[in-house]
């Protein structure tokens, strides 16, 4: 299979992480820059309260212990890059209102691997930013006593993953990031632990065209025992050479469970697929 040439909405994005990887952490500011925030860091604060609102609902037994956690977690996400804040009041906290949507996808994503019956996971994220929801799963694993994550590995653009291995070790996070589009690295991270994988993609797999979620189908998707997937782009996008999105199809052997995404917050109608 021949290796995907990226699309040209990552032109700008791929640009400025060109940039940011020859940078120190501490003097990032990408997390406010345009050309990052049309592709990532773009939650409002309505709809970060929305992410928060779900989380206390679904999760009323563990609210207090996460409501503890959360002033340290989100100082540590927003320590680097310097984002756009929003305020909290319910938890006193003014923060960057991505830090919702990555507490919500990472109890969520552990919630299935739980409900799957996994205990170790190698998890590979597909399209992981700069690393947040690495850094929310691995900080909020230990609430469920039976998981434990052997490895946590994210498939990206080459410019992301230098940004991310960057991050982790400025952070602390156990993870290794690795260029996608390199058969040969891509093969050798997936193989670094006996772990059972467990497939991760916060819309970036379902925004691809259909020749690179084809790549990763087969390269990461079809090698993963489980997986959690939130679809965007169902009706497809034009403009930028291939159709990027299109609906859910089946994209690996296992049944899928589709269902609306929550919070339910945008009128395209964003899913989550679980397999």
């Amino acid at each position: 299979m021949t290796v995907p040439t990226p699309t040209i909405n990552y032109a700008d994005y791929r640009a400025l992480l060109r940039r940011v990887a020859t940078q120190q952490p501490e003097e990032w500011t990408f997390k406010s820059d345009p050309l990052y925030t049309r592709i990532l860091e773009h939650v409002t604060p309505a709809q970060g309260r929305l992410f928060l609102e779900q989380v206390q609902g679904e999760y009323a037994p563990l609210w207090p212990t996460i409501a503890g956690l959360l002033p340290d977690l989100v100082y540590t996400n927003d320590r680097y890059g310097r984002p756009e804040t929003g305020r909290f009041p319910v938890l006193g906290l003014v923060c960057s209102p991505s830090n919702m949507r990555y507490l919500s996808q990472a109890l969520r994503l552990l919630s299935h691997a739980v409900q799957m019956g996994m205990t170790r996971l190698h998890i590979v994220e597909l399209g992981g930013g700069y690393g947040g929801l690495a850094l929310y799963t691995h900080r909020l694993v230990h609430l469920f006593p039976t998981l434990t994550i052997h490895a946590y590995t994210i498939v990206d653009l080459p410019e992301a993953a230098r940004v991310q291995n960057k991050m982790a070790a400025a952070l602390g996070v156990p993870m290794v990031a690795v260029n996608g589009l390199d058969a040969l690295a891509l093969s050798w991270c997936l193989e670094r632990s006996r772990a059972p994988r467990f497939f991760v993609s916060a819309y970036a797999f379902s925004e691809f065209d259909a020749e690179t979620r084809a790549w990763y189908e087969q390269r990461v998707a079809r090698t993963c025992e489980h997986g959690f997937v939130i679809w965007n782009f169902r009706k497809g996008v034009h403009g930028f050479g291939p159709v990027l999105g299109g609906d859910v199809y089946q994209f690996v052997d296992a049944p899928l469970w589709v269902e609306p995404d929550r919070p339910d917050m945008y009128e395209e109608g964003i899913l989550l697929v679980r397999f």
